[in-house]
């Protein structure tokens, strides 16, 4: 992607009928995490982290198929 951009998949259990809750944290009090939440369970959550003005972005792709 790009030196701040990152992808990872997280494949959602079989019979799943609730959308999966995205949550991501730091033990670093000064870093900003803000989750924006999948509207689907073969959708996107995206998790950024700002510390300084500096952020990380992660595309996290929930992948529902069997």
């Amino acid at each position: 992607m790009g030196y701040d951009i990152y992808e990872t998949t997280y494949k959602v259990p079989p019979g799943t009928t609730v959308v999966p809750k995205v949550t991501a944290s730091s033990d670093n009090r000064s870093v900003k995490v803000t989750v924006t939440q999948p509207e689907s369970a073969s959708g996107k959550a995206i998790v950024k982290f700002d510390y300084k003005g500096v952020v990380k972005t992660y595309n996290v792709i929930l992948n529902s198929e069997g």
